[in-house]
């Protein structure tokens, strides 16, 4: 099955809708992802601790993954996963704690090795928990006027945060469209969501700070745990930005993109 990751990343900045950036990757990896079917089978054992080790395969006997639940209904994930290619090789491996990508997982190549490895660890160090109480249904239709901005007034607050600034911060040399490359590189899509076609969009906030650091990176609004912690991931793990100026101060700045998963 060949897997394609479509990112939009738009950038809002006045809440105002922009035309739309599309990006498509294919996985580089030497094998495709196994993919549960409707004929898919299942075996569960229970463990001494309480917890259920599953395994799925195809009906050809070829294993599409194995994982250890804390619960089946609902499934809650929570602990070490192998998910399988379509010629039964693992692909990838790691480990879950409540439905949460955890730690360091490892992708392989045909012959064992392993090409890539994800950390999520640093996902822990800047954003303490997902924020997804914002109220964000109408994103796309919300304008603001310029006017109720930070910076717009006389007085500035002692420590703003913008939305808009005078000279805004660049990434890496470049323009906004600069760190939507870089999302769509660093991208990996979740095996777990791969081999069930789970799709969806997930929007990222962040504030990128006096110093170019990225602040609080947290998810606006969500559309799966995998999905919304690779997103994380990639923006925790981002190169500092050059910080924006209002006024020929340096200033904190907010962002938010949202970041779309589709598999073809």
């Amino acid at each position: 099955m060949n897997q394609k990751i479509i990112l939009t990343v738009i950038l809002i900045i006045f809440l105002i809708p922009e035309p739309g950036y599309t990006q498509r990757s294919k996985h580089k990896e030497n094998f495709q992802i196994n993919v549960v079917t409707g004929s898919s089978k299942k075996e569960t054992v229970r463990k001494e601790d309480g917890k259920f080790f599953v395994k799925e395969f195809t009906r050809d006997e070829i294993p599409i993954m194995e994982g250890t639940y804390k619960l089946l209904n609902p499934e809650i994930r929570d602990g070490k996963f192998i998910f399988y290619s379509t010629e039964g090789e693992i692909y990838t491996a790691g480990y879950y704690e409540n439905n949460v990508p955890a730690g360091v997982w490892n992708i392989y190549n045909t012959e064992g090795e392993v090409v890539k490895q994800i950390n999520y660890n640093t996902i822990h160090r800047h954003s303490d928990t997902l924020n997804c109480n914002i109220a964000a249904t109408q994103v796309d239709s919300f304008i603001v006027e310029k006017n109720d901005f930070p910076g717009n007034s006389e007085e500035l607050p002692e420590e703003p945060t913008f939305i808009i600034v005078e000279e805004m911060p660049t990434f890496m040399g470049g323009n906004q469209d600069k760190f939507r490359t870089y999302i769509q590189q660093q991208l990996v899509y979740p095996a777990y969501c791969a081999q069930r076609m789970i799709q969806g969009k997930v929007f990222v906030s962040f504030v990128v700070n006096k110093e170019g650091h990225i602040e609080n990176p947290h998810i606006v609004r969500g559309t799966q745990t995998d999905l919304d912690w690779e997103v994380l991931r990639v923006v925790s793990q981002a190169p500092d930005w050059t910080p924006g100026r209002q006024r020929g101060k340096v200033v904190n700045v907010q962002f938010t993109f949202p970041v779309g998963f589709m598999m073809q």
